[in-house]
């Protein structure tokens, strides 16, 4: 999407005065939109470096808006059908 392979080479290329900050902000967009993208948890996991899938699981599988719209979409459907 941005073209970089890591959020490192973003956040050096940023014009920001913080980079660390929106090394984060990115990291955690970045991640969020993978899961929105339906990418596994491995699949994030390994393009996040994390050696446990346990610490993606446990930071970043929030519900977004939309996959909770999803969600209750498709149970709806299940008890239709």
């Amino acid at each position: 999407m941005f073209g970089f392979n890591t959020t490192k080479e973003l956040s050096k290329k940023a014009p920001l005065s913080k980079p660390l900050a929106f090394s984060g902000i990115i990291f955690s967009l970045h991640c969020s939109l993978l899961f929105e993208a339906d990418a596994s948890v491995k699949e994030v996991q390994e393009r996040l470096g994390h050696t446990d899938v346990q610490t993606t699981l446990n930071i970043y599988t929030h519900l977004s808006k939309s996959a909770k719209n999803e969600t209750i979409n498709k149970f709806v459907a299940y008890l239709n059908s």
